[in-house]
């Protein structure tokens, strides 16, 4: 049985935006310094396409990978190192 949930009070909204937690994270390029993994692989790990992976490494540069991308790539890259 779950328990009844409770209702914030201000001084749990008071340290909203106070608060920041550390994400690890890891660059698509640093990921590929430990992995050999194909493109459509890293979308896998991602879980986005293809095509956004490719738009990461395009000369251009518009579009940097996320930091949830680069939170997925450091936590399985956390888990693969301990295999």
């Amino acid at each position: 049985m779950y328990p009844h949930p409770r209702y914030p009070g201000q001084r749990h909204w008071s340290v909203v935006g106070q608060t920041q937690i550390e994400l690890p994270q890891m660059t698509p390029e640093e990921f590929l310094i430990y992995w050999d993994v194909t493109y459509v692989q890293l979308a896998v790990i991602c879980s986005c396409s293809e095509r956004t992976v490719k738009r990461w490494f395009a000369v251009s540069g518009n579009h940097p990978p996320t930091i949830l991308h680069k939170l997925l790539l450091a936590l399985t890259h956390d888990t693969w190192s301990k295999l």
